[in-house]
């Protein structure tokens, strides 16, 4: 089963984001880039579902760490704010898509299951 990492400082967002893939992926949360990266260090992740905004470290400060990793998972960026810009440097800095909260549940399935299927199939 299929590992995801869910980085977001609010608890009913990873809930929800839990309950939407439980089941189908073995997910795990985090409630910010210093928990996220201790999870990462404990068990890889084979995606990562990331929220931007949060309090101390944002989201591209761990976009920037994963990207020095040679193994890096993909990273899937769920945010709030004004989607162009900020997807446009997510994805600069490694992230590979970008979906705007609040999102549709099957929306957020079906990018999931893209973005894990080529680490599927080369397993």
């Amino acid at each position: 089963m299929a590992r995801v990492l869910v980085v977001d400082d609010e608890p009913g967002v990873r809930e929800s984001i839990r309950m939407i893939l439980r089941g189908e992926f073995e997910v795990v949360t985090a409630d910010g880039v210093d928990a996220a990266e201790r999870a990462l260090a404990l068990q890889p992740a084979d995606l990562v579902l990331l929220d931007l905004v949060m309090p101390g470290r944002d989201g591209f400060a761990l976009l920037d760490s994963l990207r020095k990793r040679g193994d890096a998972p993909p990273v899937l960026v769920l945010t709030a704010t004004r989607l162009d810009e900020t997807a446009r440097e997510a994805r600069a800095r490694g992230a590979s898509d970008c979906l705007r909260k609040p999102f549709e549940v099957e929306t957020l399935r079906r990018r999931v299951r893209e973005l894990l299927a080529p680490r599927a199939s080369a397993r």
